[in-house]
């Protein structure tokens, strides 16, 4: 909880130390990725390498510092695809709090970007069934530190709508993925 907080005292501290010089913008984006050779909160011989897939989304709350670079706190989750071995069923989840600054190479309507995430994941893993012999039954949550380095590209709808679309590596401890991510932000 101290790690949740300090983020949250970082972000508000930036966003507010320039209060007068941009705009503020929420994105909501949706996710698809790729995590297959990772390991999930267990290296347990049965379950290595078994979680390949998932979706997620998340939310933005981005403040630009200038028109070029932007500032966020991002909050999301992903559902990794359910394992089942024999009559139990693994399901993985990542929820995830970064924050994030970002950089516009271009103005106009079409603007790459690139970014990177700084923050925290907090992992936990459903189990439901019943677990064959030797398999973890229980296992505790984590929260890990997580790196999200990120590029892609932003089209201008209007003065208030753009649509964006990028990939994304996050780093975490033992389960790194990539993940495609699409959306569309709105300026305030």
């Amino acid at each position: 909880m101290k790690k949740i907080t300090i983020l949250f005292a970082l972000l508000f501290t930036v966003t507010f130390a320039f209060a007068q010089q941009g705009s503020i913008e929420v994105t909501a984006n949706g996710q698809f990725q790729f995590t297959k050779g990772k390991d999930f909160i267990t290296d347990y011989a049965g379950l290595h390498e078994k979680f390949e897939t998932g979706f997620g989304a998340n939310i933005e709350f981005a403040y630009y510092l200038q028109d070029n670079l932007s500032v966020g706190l991002e909050g999301g989750f992903n559902i990794v695809e359910t394992f089942e071995m024999e009559q139990a069923e693994y399901k993985p989840k990542v929820f995830s709090l970064l924050v994030k600054p970002r950089f516009y190479f271009m103005d106009g309507s079409i603007r790459p970007f690139v970014d990177a995430g700084v923050g925290l994941a907090f992992m936990k893993m459903d189990i439901e069934g019943t677990v064959p012999t030797g398999a973890p039954a229980d296992l505790d949550n984590e929260t890990k530190f997580q790196f999200a380095p990120a590029a892609g590209v932003r089209f201008g709808l209007s003065e208030k709508f753009d649509i964006n679309a990028g990939l994304r590596y996050n780093i975490i401890k033992d389960f790194n993925y990539l993940q495609a991510f699409a959306g569309i932000s709105f300026k305030l």
